[in-house]
C-alpha cells in the first residue's frame, strides 16, 4: 500500500472526513513491510532499514506543522464538552487557557528535528496521532457506555473492571487507575475522553462534572493538574487509564486492517500487541 493509501484508510476507520494537522506522511512511498512504533525518530528509522522493513509509521507528532500546528487538534475537546451539554461559549472558555500555552510553546520547537534526516534517508515514514486516538476513543466507549446508563448504580471499581477486559491493560505494566475518588465511590455516567490532543486541564474536565459525567476517564493528565482538581470541593471522579495501552487499543485495531488487506506489521516503541485480536 502506498502511504496515501495507509492514511486514507486510518481517515476512514475514524470517521474523519480531513487530515488533522497533527498526522502527516513525511516521506511518502509504497510500504509492505512495516515497522509501527509510539514515539519515532531518526534512530528508528534506521533501525528499520537495518531490519529490512520498507516503511515506518508512527504515532506521536514527530515534526513540522505537526508539532507548530497541534493546538489545533485540541479544538476536538470543544465537540466533546458541547456533546455532554456545554454550550460552545463554556467550551471555549475550558480549553482555551492550556490550548493556549500549546499554541505558545509550539512556536519554540526545533520542527524539523528529524524531519530533513527522514528524507535524505529516504524510507517512507508517516503519524497517525489523534487518528488512531479517535479509533480507541469510539472503541472503549462502545464496549464502556452501555454497561453505565443514567441511573446506574455502578461504582469506579465497576468502572475500572470493565476497562480491565482490554487485553492491552490486562498486559500492560501500566493498569487503569482512579487518581481523583474511591473505587466504592458512585460511576454515575462516565466520559470517555481520549482524543484530546493532550489534557485541556482542570476546567475541561470540571465542564464534564458539571454536565453530569460524574466520571472522567482520561489516558494521561499532567500532575499539576491532579492536584488543582483535588483542591475542588465540588470534585468528581476521575479515572486514568494508562497512556501506552489506550494508544495501543486503536493502534492494534489499525493493524489488524493493514495486515487484512496483505501487508506485514511488526510493533515496537511502546505499542502492547493484542495477541487476541
Amino acid at each position: 500500500m502506498h502511504s496515501a493509501e495507509i492514511l486514507a484508510l486510518a481517515l476512514e476507520m475514524a470517521g474523519l472526513d480531513e487530515t488533522p494537522r497533527d498526522t502527516m506522511i513525511y516521506v511518502p512511498g509504497e510500504m509492505k513491510r512495516i515497522l509501527f512504533g509510539i514515539d519515532i525518530d531518526l534512530a528508528d528509522e534506521m533501525l528499520a532499514k537495518q531490519l529490512g522493513y520498507d516503511g515506518v509509521i508512527g504515532h506521536h507528532p514527530i515534526g513540522m506543522t505537526t508539532r507548530t500546528h497541534f493546538f489545533e487538534v485540541m479544538n476536538r475537546q470543544k465537540m466533546l464538552m458541547e456533546e455532554v451539554g456545554a454550550t460552545p461559549d463554556e467550551a471555549e472558555e475550558a480549553l482555551k487557557e492550556r490550548r493556549d500555552d500549546i499554541e505558545y510553546g509550539g512556536r519554540g520547537v526545533n520542527y524539523d528535528r528529524h524531519i530533513t534526516a527522514f528524507e535524505m534517508f529516504g524510507l517512507p515514514v508517516m503519524n497517525l496521532p489523534i487518528v488512531i486516538d479517535v479509533i480507541s476513543e469510539h472503541t472503549v466507549r462502545d464496549r464502556i457506555y452501555p454497561q453505565f446508563p443514567e441511573g446506574n448504580d455502578k461504582t469506579v471499581a465497576d468502572l475500572i473492571s470493565a476497562l480491565m477486559t482490554f487485553e492491552e491493560y490486562q498486559v500492560s505494566p501500566i493498569k487503569p487507575a482512579v487518581m481523583i475518588g474511591e473505587l466504592d465511590d458512585p460511576c454515575g455516567v462516565p466520559v470517555i475522553a481520549f482524543a484530546n490532543g493532550t489534557c485541556g486541564g482542570p476546567p475541561v474536565i470540571k465542564t464534564y462534572w458539571k454536565y453530569g459525567r460524574d466520571t472522567a476517564v482520561y489516558m494521561h493528565i499532567p500532575t499539576g493538574d491532579v492536584k488543582k482538581l483535588r483542591e475542588d470541593e465540588e470534585r468528581k471522579n476521575l479515572v486514568i487509564a494508562g497512556h501506552m495501552p489506550s494508544d495501543s487499543i486503536g493502534i492494534n485495531l489499525f493493524i489488524d486492517a493493514l495486515i487484512e488487506r496483505g501487508m506485514e506489521v511488526d510493533t515496537f516503541n511502546g505499542v502492547v500487541r493484542n495477541k487476541s485480536l
